[in-house]
């Protein structure tokens, strides 16, 4: 039966067949795509994200020979500290240049290793950070801990309230925030044994480190946003498929006057659905992982865009949802008619 209505379809409403195809496919890449971006910057700003393997310690009175001592045995990938300079302006020190989000970075550049390691009077500024009303930029010059720094680059975000970065400067500190970044490969429940360590050498007042495993939310996330788009999609891919069940009514009327009862002609029909369906969102994906891919890229230049195979399953799921939430009350409408009277308004 559901090649009987799938032939006639493609045969007297080749039109209606056509926009079909065309309304579901473009929908697909627009939800693939919407998808693949949510994943892709999530990946992305996962490498930048420092607080997932820090340990903050919070310090009375901090020296900075005891840092490069500790970073000396080779467990810190870096060392951030947070201080105040003489007038209270809140600056970020580095031991090492660190790999930055360029998305982050407005105009400029940042440090080279060569310029942190050599303790270079270089500086990068919060976008925007103004000095006598002027807004300064790259090429400027500003004083902070009583020496004049170069400013080679501005950053749109700054964490912990901070205006500018640079790298360290030898001395001792007061009221000093320090955060050591663990490497990636070590575990999390160890991070409790490295936390006491660091708080007995530095005499620190408090600590902190991150105590529960990051959740994986991406998928999740990626597919409530995703559900909404597929909905709004489906409502004019379903409305033109009940326009081509208006036109074939007497066939489906037919079907109902030699016995198949409403039940059977639900499936009928939404089986029918899903094999016009199915092919194309396989379609749509193999167009998008092979012809479009690749062009994606140039959005944003450092974001790679991949999808495996879980994740178009995870598509799937919310498009065949997507389906079901707008196509079945559509479905039991139609066929709530009695036979004799859907066959009469032919």
């Amino acid at each position: 039966m559901i090649s009987i209505l799938i032939k006639r379809h493609f045969t007297k409403n080749k039109l209606a067949m056509f926009l079909l195809f065309l309304c579901q496919f473009t929908s697909l890449l627009a939800v693939i795509f919407v998808f693949s971006l949510n994943i892709a910057r999530d990946d992305y700003n996962k490498i930048f994200d420092e607080d997932s393997h820090a340990i903050t310690l919070y310090c009375d009175r901090l020296d900075t020979n005891q840092l490069e001592s500790i970073f000396e045995e080779g467990i810190y990938e870096n060392i951030s500290l947070f201080v105040a300079d003489e007038r209270g302006v809140p600056v970020r020190q580095i031991l090492c240049s660190r790999e930055i989000p360029p998305l982050y970075l407005s105009v400029g550049r940042y440090f080279t290793e060569i310029e942190v390691a050599e303790r270079n009077t270089t500086a990068v500024i919060l976008d925007g950070l103004r000095i006598n009303n002027e807004i300064l930029k790259p090429g400027d010059a500003i004083t902070i801990m009583g020496k004049e720094y170069d400013i080679v680059g501005c950053l749109t975000v700054m964490p912990e309230g901070t205006v500018a970065e640079m790298p360290f400067v030898e001395g001792t500190y007061e009221e000093a925030t320090v955060k050591f970044f663990l490497r990636k490969s070590i575990s999390l429940v160890d991070f409790p044994l490295y936390a006491n360590h660091l708080q007995t050498l530095l005499a620190a007042r408090d600590v902190e480190y991150p105590t529960e495993q990051i959740i994986e939310t991406t998928d999740i996330y990626s597919s409530i946003v995703s559900l909404p788009v597929f909905i709004i999609a489906n409502i004019n891919f379903v409305a033109l498929y009940l326009y081509i069940l208006i036109r074939e009514r007497k066939t489906v009327a037919i079907f109902r006057m030699s016995g198949c009862s409403e039940r059977r002609c639900n499936y009928l029909l939404f089986g029918e659905f899903l094999l016009l369906s199915l092919p194309t969102f396989v379609l749509a994906s193999l167009t998008y992982h092979y012809a479009l891919n690749w062009v994606l890229p140039y959005m944003n230049k450092d974001v790679v865009y991949s999808m495996g195979l879980l994740d178009y399953g995870l598509v799937l799921v919310m498009y065949l949802l997507g389906l079901l939430l707008v196509f079945v009350p559509v479905i039991l409408h139609y066929n709530r008619k009695n036979p004799v009277a859907l066959h009469r308004n032919t």
